[in-house]
């Protein structure tokens, strides 16, 4: 049996901020944590809305069936069309703290040259690396992994995963699509994955980014990982603050880790 596209869209017509939470799917079903976190994040979203009284709209784009990088380009468009002002990408193998949206609508109005606003999760597999890049190497064509930074402040960084990932319209409004796919090398008859999707975007777009490490979610496999498993697993200590340093030599060692596993 072919799965068929699916597309659940539902739009307000207030005026004001739009903000579109657009989720491309493609498991069996929803996890619970996933379904729990995210109505607590849109209660509390529209209590903070209505003690501020900020002119928000949330809407919701829930889309399966197809492709990842196809699922998030085809909500863009249909953003576009729909006069949205920000988009908030979600994954449904996650959970977000439930003051999400008012950090990150925040974090834009204290930094209004900002394009972009990306939580802070890792990878689902050992050393569970941050899914954030501190730099876009040009002549190597990828990204410097954000192995070390505060955790007390937002820092820049120019690529993030779209887990848990905001972003102006704008960004879509000055580039062209797609916005998002898939780069792979060829060699003969086997193919490697070079850059997901998320990178791509992030690469082409180029957009102004901060990463709030307040906004620490959950990746979901077997069980949740967050940043807490990166400091467990590579032996960090964090600081009373929260921030922590790294040698070379652990950088190094964590790097090589992540390599290994994702071959």
């Amino acid at each position: 049996m072919v799965k068929k596209e699916r597309l659940s869209i539902l739009f307000c017509s207030a005026k004001g901020m739009k903000i579109a939470i657009c989720i491309p799917h493609n498991y069996s079903h929803f996890e619970k944590s996933f379904v729990v976190s995210l109505i607590e994040l849109i209660v509390y979203t529209n209590f903070w809305i209505q003690k501020t009284k900020r002119g928000i709209e949330i809407s919701f784009l829930v889309q399966d069936g197809l492709k990842l990088d196809v699922m998030r380009n085809n909500l863009v468009k249909i953003c576009l069309d729909n006069n949205q002002t920000h988009i908030l990408f979600l994954d449904s193998d996650m959970a977000f703290p439930r003051n999400t949206i008012q950090r990150m609508i925040e974090d834009f109005e204290d930094n209004p040259k900002i394009e972009a606003v990306t939580g802070l999760y890792t990878w689902k597999k050992p050393p569970f690396i941050p899914h954030v890049y501190s730099k876009y190497n040009k002549d190597k064509d990828n990204f410097s992994v954000a192995g070390q930074f505060p955790m007390d402040k937002l820092f820049k960084v120019e690529g993030a995963g779209t887990g848990c990932l905001m972003v102006k319209i704008d960004v879509f409004k000055r580039t062209t699509a797609p916005w998002f796919s898939f780069e792979e090398i060829t060699k003969g008859a086997i193919s490697k994955m070079k850059m997901g999707e998320d990178l791509y975007f992030c690469k082409k777009a180029k957009p102004l980014m901060l990463c709030d490490p307040r906004i620490i979610c959950e990746h979901f496999a077997a069980r949740a990982y967050s940043i807490k498993d990166y400091f467990s697993f590579n032996k960090i200590k964090p600081k009373k603050n929260g921030n922590f340093v790294l040698t070379k030599k652990q950088i190094k060692a964590i790097g090589e880790t992540h390599k290994n596993n994702f071959r």
